[in-house]
């Protein structure tokens, strides 16, 4: 093994193999049959469908135990879960809700699709979450709701935005796709403002290949989150059958076993063989993680760039992505320079 420029070992002529995900085996197989041999697929509400299965309920259930909340409503995915919830709390076509530029886009194109106006406010470079400071100086009469995004499972300042929210009679809503299981002040999140949405896309750490959860503590907030979903039925289920039981093999089971395992890569991450990771590579500078965090964020400045940072990482067996989209483009913005018709109000720029 011959030592690389980037100072480990070349690993040029190996293939590299990587742990598979989403993790699926036996358990899955078996959940899966049983929703199968069952015959009851879908997921209308029993009093309306013969083919009602109970593992929607099991599944909801299990969700909202597992964020401390009362009420979950299974949709089709985390968009879906962001228009219903702003249909449930009565925002309408016209109004605006302010959200953060660093977003998967379906924060602001969900409200968008609605009729809704998204407000950009800039985060707090530190934790990559909406700054309030900036929440506030964007709030006019038109402004119904905060989005708070949990980016990267790293919750919002939910205390200084719920605040805000109560001093101007705003609705607060967590954008937990990316937060599964995480904790703002020792509580769970979904529960932290008046309703949160949840992806269970195939890419997290709780997914059932496609899917989306809405949680509230408010029973009048879920049954018309439920009802919207449902073509004004009374609540019961909506997620498929098929997708719950996954949801319910890959989340549940496998999750007291994955967030232990993350805590082990964490502190291997801050000491590498016995030696600060600093030592072991220099000019690479890390920054711990707040205690008790589930989820885990990792900042490094590399003084080589990214792409040597890059072929460190693989030479040292260590799978990475650069997502930044080139060229490099705010995900929002409509140019009115390209002949498109969109309606001013409705031609997206950060605020």
């Amino acid at each position: 093994m011959k030592e690389s420029k980037a100072g480990s070992a070349d690993w040029a002529e190996r293939e590299l193999t990587f742990a598979q995900w989403p993790e699926y085996g036996e358990l899955e197989m078996r959940l899966l049959r049983e929703v199968l041999e069952s015959g009851k697929w879908g997921g209308a509400g029993e009093a309306f469908s013969a083919s009602y299965s109970p593992k929607l309920l099991e599944m909801e259930r299990r969700f909202a135990d597992l964020h401390d909340a009362k009420y979950a409503a299974s949709v089709v995915n985390g968009t879906v879960a962001i228009t219903v919830a702003l249909q449930a709390l009565g925002i309408k076509s016209g109004d605006e809700v302010i959200v953060p530029p660093y977003t998967f886009i379906a924060t602001a194109s969900a409200a968008l699709a609605y009729g809704v106006i998204p407000r950009f406010a800039d985060i707090d470079p530190d934790t990559l979450a909406i700054d309030p400071d900036k929440v506030e100086k964007l709030i006019n009469d038109k402004t119904k709701a905060i989005i708070a995004v949990h980016i990267g499972g790293a919750p919002a300042d939910m205390r200084r935005l719920s605040e805000i929210a109560r001093r101007h009679n705003l609705f607060l809503i967590e954008d937990a796709a990316q937060a599964v299981g995480a904790k703002w002040d020792g509580k769970r999140v979904g529960t932290l403002g008046d309703i949160a949405t949840f992806s269970l896309q195939s890419s997290k750490n709780l997914n059932c290949w496609e899917g989306g959860v809405i949680l509230t503590d408010n029973q009048e907030l879920y049954e018309k989150a439920w009802s919207i979903c449902n073509v004004g039925r009374i609540p019961n289920g909506r997620l498929s059958a098929s997708a719950a039981g996954a949801a319910g093999a890959h989340g549940y089971f496998r999750y007291d076993s994955a967030h232990p395992r993350r805590g082990t890569f964490a502190a291997l991450n801050e000491r590498r063989n016995g030696r600060p990771l600093r030592a072991v590579r220099q000019g690479i500078i890390g920054r711990r993680n707040s205690a008790g965090r589930l989820h885990q964020r990792n900042d490094w400045l590399c003084d080589d760039g990214r792409a040597a940072f890059g072929r460190w990482l693989r030479a040292s067996r260590i799978r990475s992505l650069f997502r930044v989209a080139r060229p490099i483009r705010h995900p929002y913005r409509i140019d009115r320079t390209s002949g498109a018709r969109a309606n001013a109000a409705f031609a997206l720029s950060p605020s």
